[in-house]
């Protein structure tokens, strides 16, 4: 049996496939048809590289990473160095040396797995298996996760995959943990008792000498520490260094360049460090423990920062007195105050008013990220399962405990997120900048006499982000997991230490979603309402300050992870009902929700408005959907001339052309000409810039203009982006993407104009209505989904709400604004 997992993790029973893969890419680089021979066999017609690949992946060094295979088999060790691990492996157990087995610097987690499979050959209940790194999905060298240019030798293994290779052995249990984050501070802390195997693997770098000053105190007198690593490496180096200030001088083991093998001796100087050490500070997803002699059944931790008049209502929506169904449930609420100003700050008699189920925590030290708040109330939870609530803010409808109990119990395992909703009449970010305040928001409480009733917070809610029940999810402010899968894989991830947490939340739920065995549950007919409470992120009402934020976010989590946010991608399954009319707005079926009207009316005086009011989302979409299917847009024209837009899109047009004064429009899509002559119309109003406008198709009919001239052509096509390039020269732009085309073509067209806008200037992206957003459903993914993409990558460029302020624009979240 171990024989067979040796070669499976080397990949040695279809080395062939990894030949041809080799001598496919080699032709391809060298521009050069594949040789059927060797793709056929390779064994016998590849004299030159079979050989080495075979020997290389018998020989002590494993496979060759500079050659770009690595990526293909389990273990970044070679037959041999496995082999001698084995044997060491053997000797343990021969001898009876207590202890886990641990694997630091893990490659894609071969060593790790054949621990694991060496415990069940041997049925050794008695010891765990402990995988310990960073898990990036690409080495430092690469900040930008970019893989070489012989396409794989830059690629790293994320958990995700290391996770599925013991899944595919059969081997991913609870006698598996996963210590993911800074390497020296994760084993520092973790709950490991003895080592009786620990290997360093070769990309610890100079972090293996607080590794060993964390864990060779914990190696029992017979243990054996596997250094696989270079001898000119930083990794060797780090080691070299502990020995020789730990007086370490016994024989070790160089059975080659890259592997030092010692046994603890008795009488060896090195003894536990219990105090603190700068390593054991560093950030890391720390496991939650086991669980206490006086279980019960749920811990919820909710975190709260300046958030007084919030946490009183999202408190209450925790309490016996609102959650239905919960008569048997023992549970808890572990309320964090994580560094609130006085005036703002929790007391323990205000928390312990909800009931007895609740008690108020306050870290000694607090963080701008709230993630080391919310792993201590993890380490303090007595519950089997959680609840975890990153944000406070959040009010939840009166059956999200019950059914996210109930969804962990029929999915096991499983994750259970609860849908996010906004209280209010859209986006917060954005209605705020039309009138929605603190105040707004309380009348809409009262409006729905809120707490008697708590589905009525449908009446005032709308879904966060462009969705519905049915879409995916890509995190929840209520999450519900059993304990042992933060046992496993750890908590929060401290080091998401920006303001807010960054994705900190969204990388715990794609960690915990992704799991093989894990479903992936959500609630139908309950939710979480955030109320405004300032928050550094949803509550900025600048969009451009907001999208460099969450851009922002999104760069750190590659730097931590090594790639992009891409979440589980797995189906969702549901328990619960939908229980109130108000609860079943969804994209295609809206219903207006009049509390939103009431509220405004209640904070206005009758006669002309003293203040604007922010308008709902689902008013402003039906009527934008109820134009485009009457047409009379059809008939808009300027001087004459059909322009086919409307005429709120125009004044729009006409607002940036003469507040930004761009030397240069260049426009795609120039169809019949109409809007041509328009933005050139407008230019010679202001007295400034010209119009070059990009189609395919000569129309004969097409207006004429001093400002304006054609150039015929497929926009993104390389050639007639060189030309418009030509004309613009050094000239300030703002660019009109009009061709109405598939994503990947609005993507190109992006990628080819935009660096001729300047700071401040706009790429205007149109008809993103398309595709459900909300027309024409069967467009497929066009406009709209290029402006997701375009802003998912590049942080220089921000949606812009304010020109959408009348509410009627075929172009929503397409005036994109150059903000860096």
């Amino acid at each position: 049996y171990l024989k067979t997992v040796k070669a499976s993790l080397l990949n040695e029973h279809y080395l062939e496939d990894e030949a041809r893969l080799a001598h496919l890419a080699a032709r391809i680089e060298a521009g050069r048809a594949p040789d059927a021979r060797i793709v056929r066999d390779p064994v016998r017609q590849d004299p030159e590289y079979w050989p080495r690949l075979a020997r290389e992946r018998r020989g002590p060094a494993g496979p060759d990473d500079d050659k770009g295979r690595s990526f293909v088999p389990w273990t970044d060790t070679g037959r041999a160095r496995l082999d001698d691990l084995h044997e060491r492996m053997e000797v343990v157990k021969a001898e009876a040396v207590p202890g886990d087995l641990v694997d630091v610097g893990v490659g894609r987690g071969g060593v790790g797995i054949f621990y694991r499979a060496w415990l069940d050959a041997y049925d050794l209940k008695d010891r765990r298996v402990w995988v310990v790194d960073r898990f990036r999905g690409a080495p430092d060298e690469l900040r930008s996760a970019r893989w070489t240019s012989r396409g794989v030798a830059a690629f790293r293994a994320d958990l995700n995959i290391v996770r599925d290779g013991f899944s595919r052995f059969g081997l991913l249990d609870d006698r598996v943990k996963f210590l993911v984050g800074d390497m020296a501070a994760s084993v520092a802390d973790a709950a490991i008792k003895s080592v009786a195997v620990l290997r360093i693997g070769p990309e610890v770098g100079q972090d293996a000498g607080a590794v060993l000053e964390a864990l060779y105190p914990r190696v029992p007198v017979g243990g054996f520490v596997v250094v696989d690593a270079h001898e000119n490496s930083a990794t060797r180096a780090a080691v070299d260094e502990f020995r020789r200030s730990h007086g370490l001088d016994g024989p070790g083991l160089r059975r080659d360049h890259g592997l030092l093998v010692w046994r603890k001796s008795p009488g060896e100087p090195v003894t536990r460090v219990d105090e603190v050490t700068p390593e054991m500070n560093r950030p890391r997803a720390p496991l939650a423990p086991p669980v206490p002699v006086d279980e019960i059944d749920l811990t919820v931790v909710v975190v709260f920062h300046n958030m007084a008049r919030e946490a009183r209502r999202t408190l209450h929506s925790l309490s016996r007195s609102y959650q239905d169904g919960i008569e048997d449930l023992r549970y808890e609420v572990v309320v964090i105050d994580n560094g609130s100003a006085p005036d703002q700050a929790l007391t323990e008699a205000e928390v312990a008013a909800h009931g007895p189920e609740f008690r108020l925590l306050v870290p000694d030290v607090a963080h701008p990220s709230p993630v080391s708040a919310l792993n201590a109330g993890i380490r303090a939870g007595k519950g089997r399962s959680f609840a975890l609530m990153i944000d406070g803010a959040h009010v939840l409808t009166p059956g999200v405990l019950r059914w996210g109990m109930a969804g962990l119990a029929t999915y096991e395992p499983a994750i259970v997120a609860t849908q996010q909703w906004y209280v209010g009449p859209g986006q917060q970010g954005d209605v705020m900048a039309s009138g929605y305040d603190r105040a707004y928001e309380d009348r809409l409480f009262e409006q729905i006499a809120w707490p008697a009733n708590g589905y009525r917070l449908f009446e005032i809610g709308h879904f966060i982000g462009d969705r519905d029940w049915l879409d995916g999810l890509w995190e929840s402010n209520c999450l519900f997991v059993g304990r042992p899968t933060l046992e496993q894989v750890g908590g929060f991830d401290e080091s998401f230490d920006l303001p807010g947490a960054g994705f900190a939340n969204l990388d715990l739920y794609e960690r915990l979603a992704t799991g093989p065995d894990t479903t992936v549950v959500t609630i139908l007919g309950e939710g979480s309402f955030h109320q405004l409470h300032g928050g550094d992120t949803t509550n900025r009402t600048d969009a451009a300050e907001r999208r460099t934020k969450v851009f922002d976010y999104s760069q750190q989590y590659a730097e931590i992870r090594g790639r992009a946010f891409h979440g589980p991608g797995k189906p969702v399954h549901y328990v619960g009902a939908i229980r109130t009319q108000p609860a079943r707005r969804t994209r295609p079926r809206r219903l207006s929700a009049e509390a939103f009207t009431a509220a405004a009316e209640a904070g206005g005086i009758d006669g002309p408005p003293q203040s604007p009011s922010p308008m709902p989302e689902e008013l402003g979409k039906a009527f934008t959907e109820a134009v485009y299917g009457t047409m009379p847009w059809t008939s808009t024209s300027w001087l004459g001339r059909p322009v086919m837009t409307p005429p709120t899109d125009l004044i729009a047009y006409q607002e940036i052309i003469a507040t930004v004064r761009p030397d240069w429009i260049v426009e795609t899509g120039s169809a019949d000409g109409g809007r041509s002559l328009f933005l050139a119309s407008i230019c010679d109003l202001v007295g400034h810039g010209e119009v070059i406008s990009i189609d395919p198709v000569e129309h004969p009919d097409r207006p004429h203009h001093p400002r304006l001239s054609y150039v015929i052509g497929r926009a993104h096509h390389q050639n007639v982006a060189d030309e418009v390039h030509g004309r613009v020269g050094s000239g300030s732009a703002l660019v009109l993407l009009g061709s109405v085309t598939d994503r990947h073509t609005t993507s190109e067209e992006f990628d080819r104009y935009s660096p001729l806008v300047p700071v401040g200037s706009y790429v205007i992206v149109t008809d993103t209505v398309v595709n459900g957003n909300p027309v024409w459903a069967g467009f497929g993914p066009g406009p709209a989904e290029a402006v997701k993409q375009i802003l998912g990558r590049n942080g220089n460029f921000a949606s812009d709400p304010e020109m959408e302020k009348y509410h009627l624009s075929f172009n929503p979240a397409g005036y994109l604004r150059r903000v860096r």
